[in-house]
């Protein structure tokens, strides 16, 4: 896995990073199969087997990235397995050049994914690869707690009692998710000989993606959802699609969730009803249909409690409504931005202050103690950050659960230690 490339992404692609949390189910004899030498250790052996799965994983005529500069791998000593250094990696390498199962071009030594080394299977690799199938794969992560860096670089940090307990828990999660048989029914969505969801536009998806992690931002007090579950990557009005062990999947969402957490926050109690989002609707006065004039006052909320200034918040409501072909689109962001303050009054004292990483703490601990309840009644809920899926039958049970922890998540948040 390369931690610093594009954020973990679930899609496959004809280019993609050496990822080294990839392992084969099984133990396959490479050496006999491809016509290859024994390997001198069985840490050769690891990065060999990692290797070769990488490239079936990019396909025919992919390239994988991988680095020759030791930086790479000392920078991933605390999250890759000990098999993953330089010297490894360039044995085997040179090993699979030399057998003629892979063609090689090497760059300069680079920190960027794009710019590294890469390796192109070549036809003889292919002619003697097992046939394989994503079912006989497993992906799974040394540490499941990352930290980001205010550069957004992952970062090593001292393990606590805090972050143990994050740890197991996250783990407790992977192993009900590892045993689920989670299928996708969409004629947008074809599966391949080889196993892979195949969307008509290009992409793919791997659904042997079903293990999570939790990336903080800075902070213990920043970010913290959950992400790598291959579900999380499909349209919403593809979820209703999916089947759990055979069971029809209904989700739940929390409502207006980081709206009616900023409001908590500033002690500003929301008028009572089902939609929120309508009462800024209704004073925007934009010549444009109802649906998408209220999608654009939700992107306004979220623009306004993610930003940290005022003028940069205008302006990404701007972008947003010429993307949408509102014009004019200064006019009309002003307007988003009017119509939002005079329906929320008293929210001013959380818009633009950079909180949105705040809120996105609290709605993950939602998640984690949603999923940890249901789980002492061995019911499973699929997170995809602020809403959950789940098999028909446990319906009720999750949307009542998701409900009396977000109501105790709001009755909490006054008391944080936020300056606003």
């Amino acid at each position: 896995m390369d931690l610093l490339y594009d954020d973990l992404k679930n899609f496959q692609s004809e280019e993609m990073p050496f990822d080294y949390n990839w392992n084969a189910r099984a133990t396959f004899e490479w050496a006999a199969l491809l016509g290859l030498p024994p390997s001198p250790s069985s840490a050769h052996a690891e990065m060999r087997s990692a290797l070769l799965i990488n490239l079936w994983l990019a396909g025919p005529g992919g390239r994988v990235f991988y680095a020759r500069g030791n930086d790479v791998y000392a920078r991933h000593a605390r999250w890759a397995p000990r098999w993953y250094t330089r010297r490894n990696m360039v044995a085997v390498v040179d090993e699979l050049v030399d057998c003629q199962l892979v063609v090689e071009r090497r760059t300069k030594p680079s920190a960027t994914p794009a710019k590294r080394s890469t390796l192109n299977a070549t036809p003889l690799l292919w002619q003697r690869l097992p046939a394989l199938r994503v079912s006989d794969l497993c992906w799974d992560l040394r540490d499941p707690i990352l930290l980001r860096d205010h550069h957004k670089e992952f970062a090593p940090y001292h393990d606590t009692a805090k972050t143990r307990a994050m740890r197991r828990d996250v783990k407790a999660q992977n192993e009900l998710c590892a045993a689920l048989d989670i299928r996708l029914n969409d004629e947008a969505w074809l599966r391949d000989d080889r196993g892979f969801y195949r969307h008509h536009d290009g992409r793919i998806l791997n659904p042997r993606r079903q293990v999570l992690y939790r990336v903080f931002n800075a902070s213990w007090r920043r970010g913290g959802r959950f992400y790598g579950g291959w579900w999380q990557q499909l349209s919403s009005s593809a979820h209703n699609r999916l089947s759990i062990d055979g069971a029809e999947v209904v989700e739940h969402d929390v409502n207006a969730c980081h709206l009616r957490m900023a409001a908590a926050l500033a002690g500003v109690h929301l008028p009572r009803c089902r939609d929120p989002y309508l009462l800024a609707v209704e004073r925007a006065r934009l010549q444009v249909p109802p649906a998408l004039c209220r999608k654009l006052v939700k992107t306004t909320i979220m623009i306004l409690i993610n930003a940290t200034g005022r003028a940069s918040a205008v302006a990404a409501v701007r972008r947003e409504a010429w993307q949408q072909g509102v014009t004019p689109a200064g006019p009309a962001a002003h307007q988003l931005v009017g119509a939002v303050n005079d329906a929320f009054p008293g929210l001013d004292r959380v818009w633009h202050r950079g909180i949105g990483l705040t809120l996105q703490w609290q709605d993950s601990e939602v998640a984690a103690a949603v999923q940890r309840q249901l789980r002492r009644s061995s019911i499973v809920a699929l997170s995809v950050h602020d809403s959950f899926l789940t098999a028909r039958q446990n319906g009720g049970a999750l949307k009542e659960l998701l409900e009396v922890e977000f109501q105790r998540c709001l009755r909490a948040l006054p008391a944080l230690r936020i300056e606003l």
